[in-house]
């Protein structure tokens, strides 16, 4: 009780010295992309790069994280941006980002490999400032062309560009292809000739895999993965499709991930490096993805066994006598 009040106390001294508002203001830029991003991603620009973890706070979905526990191979693949395409280069120790990118880079055209990653990623909004720094630097239109960007919103301060290329961040992949080596399945994400949108690649071998391959196919109406809901640890997407594939959710592939299709146990699939994939038959379904790793299981297991014990020797205590004597008891 002492800990926890001195906790309470030393935060009160420590921390507010500010109020709230002014600790995480709100200005009219975060509150436009809260209104129109829902599920999809955001990205700061240059002088608008968003601190890593600060969209937490204001429940927006970010690429970024700082101090985190990400996956090592989310991190290998973020690493690529840099590397052109390689893996193998430094990998960020505590920084999980997509990598700033500066006033004076044209971001339409410096960085191919984080344009390609930012339309897997489905960031699909991105935040620039109209002050600051190098602005004049290089025009609008060099910065974010019309064939890449269209704008969102903007006033006096702030501009929000849609990137037209992102994908949804779940969507159903009518094709698949089975690569092993990592290179082997970076290079393949990169190639300009891979659709992302209707390909995906897995790492384990698929018992009917001659159902999903790479050759064009018609389709009589185009495959849906809808987001219906998104928890912390469960997300639900429902998807209508009139053929079999793969619901490919852009979070990263975990131990401890399980999902259902309509209820029933699903594989979960490493797709895509480090996505997670599960295999949906044709029509309409509901997929959900939920946490429930078998070591919270154990834990919560002994963490009982053990109360329980503890219960049972507390009531089988047993009492103590005493005994009465004629004779002294020396001491």
């Amino acid at each position: 009780m002492l800990t926890i009040l001195s906790s309470f106390y030393f935060a009160q001294k420590y921390i507010y010295f500010s109020e709230r508002q002014f600790v995480y203001p709100e200005p009219s830029v975060l509150q436009k992309l809260i209104e129109i991003s829902g599920y999809d991603r955001v990205w700061g620009y240059g002088n608008a790069f968003i601190e890593k973890n600060i969209s937490q706070y204001f429940r927006l979905f970010s690429s970024d994280g700082y101090g985190n526990l990400s996956s090592k191979r989310y991190a290998e693949l973020l690493s690529t941006i840099v590397n052109n395409g390689m893996l193998g280069g430094k990998i960020r120790r505590s920084d999980t980002d997509i990598y700033e990118a500066s006033e004076r880079d044209a971001f339409s055209t410096a960085n191919p490999y984080r344009l390609r990653l930012m339309s897997l990623l489905g960031i699909s909004y991105v935040i620039e400032s109209k002050k600051g720094e190098m602005k004049d630097n290089l025009s609008t239109d060099k910065r974010f062309s019309a064939d890449l960007f269209s704008l969102a919103w903007e006033n006096d301060t702030w501009r929000i560009w849609r990137y037209t290329k992102a994908l949804p961040r779940a969507l159903f992949a009518t094709h698949a292809i089975v690569l092993h080596n990592p290179q082997e399945i970076i290079d393949t994400i990169y190639n300009p000739e891979f659709q992302l949108d209707k390909t995906i690649v897995i790492e384990k071998q698929l018992t009917n895999s001659q159902t999903y391959d790479i050759r064009e196919k018609s389709e009589a109406t185009v495959p849906i993965a809808t987001i219906t809901s998104y928890n912390i640890n469960s997300v639900s997407i429902q998807t209508d499709s009139s053929r079999d594939g793969f619901v490919l959710l852009t979070d990263n592939y975990y131990p401890g991930w399980k999902a259902t299709v309509d209820g029933r146990p699903a594989t979960v699939h490493r797709a895509d490096y480090t996505f997670r994939a599960v295999e949906v038959p044709s029509g309409k379904h509901k997929v959900t993805f939920y946490y429930l790793p078998t070591s919270f299981i154990l834990g919560l297991g002994l963490s009982l066994t053990g109360a329980i014990c503890l219960f049972y020797a507390i009531l089988k205590k047993p009492s103590v006598k005493l005994m009465r004597s004629s004779k002294a008891i020396p001491f």
